[in-house]
């Protein structure tokens, strides 16, 4: 009877022990499985971002010049001279005289600077001619906005002494004050 007692509890102790192990080995079995699904989930995340790089890159490149062109019509912060030339060229073209009276760039409130750089220009001349120049303005290579234009013609023959931004003016002629506001390029 003692030995079918000891066996009794050596299996009870192997059963206790194996469904110990088998317990144990459901718990790391369960928690594997929830580690094989949050990484399958993180492969699906990795691969929908590879496919939006690769959305992005191929973009970039079929779009490559036109984002070239879109780039360039902004005027470059640090070297505005190549749009003061464009208009002066343009005026220039027109048999217009052209002066600059004032370039500055904005300020939002709080003092924080905005990318647009704001001109005010003189434009003198024959008023057809203007006109023309004013056209040219429509489909410049630019993204620029006219805020204002304040056009004044000369009546009487105007004084030596009293001279415009862009030169003496003859009975005629009209004097227009422009205010250009284009976006700037801000080098990295």
């Amino acid at each position: 009877m003692m030995r079918s007692s000891i066996q009794f509890y050596s299996l009870l102790f192997l059963n206790i022990f194996l469904a110990f192990i088998l317990a144990l080995g459901l718990v790391n079995f369960y928690q594997d499985l929830k580690d094989y699904f949050n990484l399958k989930q993180e492969v699906k995340k990795a691969e929908l971002k590879y496919r939006e790089y690769l959305q992005d890159a191929r973009f970039l490149k079929e779009n490559k010049v036109k984002i070239a062109i879109f780039e360039d019509s902004f005027v470059d912060a640090d070297n505005p001279l190549l749009f003061i030339s464009y208009l002066e060229d343009e005026a220039k073209r027109n048999n217009l005289k052209v002066g600059f009276i004032d370039i500055n760039q904005k300020e939002e409130v709080g003092g924080k600077t905005t990318s647009k750089l704001n001109f005010r220009v003189q434009v003198c001349g024959d008023f057809k001619k203007f006109s023309t120049f004013l056209g040219s303005l429509e489909h410049p290579p630019y993204i620029l906005n006219l805020n204002s234009l304040n056009i004044s013609r000369v009546e009487k023959k105007v004084k030596e002494s009293h001279q415009e931004k862009c030169g003496f003016l003859k009975p005629g002629e009209i004097k227009a004050v422009l205010e250009i506001e284009t976006p700037i390029k801000i080098s990295n």
